[in-house]
């Protein structure tokens, strides 16, 4: 483990979510009674290797995602930083406020990140400026009827 290094997690949610195609941002829908981007915050913040957590929002969002945070009961200090026009400027918006010396950048959209996974790429940085995960997919298939619809009962 880098032992001297600070680290901060990046979680995005500042995103239009328009292939959610219902009009508002996926990651405060809820999923078992907690919004998604709960599920996200939580991950990072039981991680022993990470110092705070910066939450990337659009503006009209601020009050949703104070709420999520405040109805948590979490140890780390999580700060809110306005996204930009694109994912990039919104990475950069987070980058730019923290002093940390390794930045992890995280999906608010994908809840289910492992904490080995977290381990993993602070602990690669001792080798490496840069890393990533990545997830073999899997296969999927689905049995539609004659009008196209998958059918729920299989």
């Amino acid at each position: 483990m880098i032992q001297d290094k600070t680290v901060t997690a990046v979680i995005l949610v500042a995103g239009n979510s328009t292939r959610f195609g219902k009009n508002r941002n996926k990651n405060f829908e809820l999923v078992n009674g907690k919004t998604i981007l709960s599920y996200s915050i939580k991950a990072f913040n039981k991680s022993e290797y990470i110092d705070n957590i910066i939450v990337v929002i659009k503006e009209d969002d601020n009050n949703t995602v104070q709420e999520i945070i405040d109805n948590e009961n979490l140890n780390k200090k999580i700060d809110l930083v306005l996204g930009g026009n694109s994912r990039k400027e919104s990475v950069y918006n987070a980058i730019k406020t923290s002093d940390s010396d390794i930045v992890i950048i995280h999906d608010g959209a994908r809840p289910a990140i492992k904490q080995e996974y977290i381990t993993k790429c602070i602990e690669e940085m001792k080798s490496f400026k840069g890393v990533t995960i990545g997830v073999k997919s899997k296969d999927t298939i689905k049995i539609t009827d004659d009008e196209r619809y998958c059918n729920r009962h299989n």
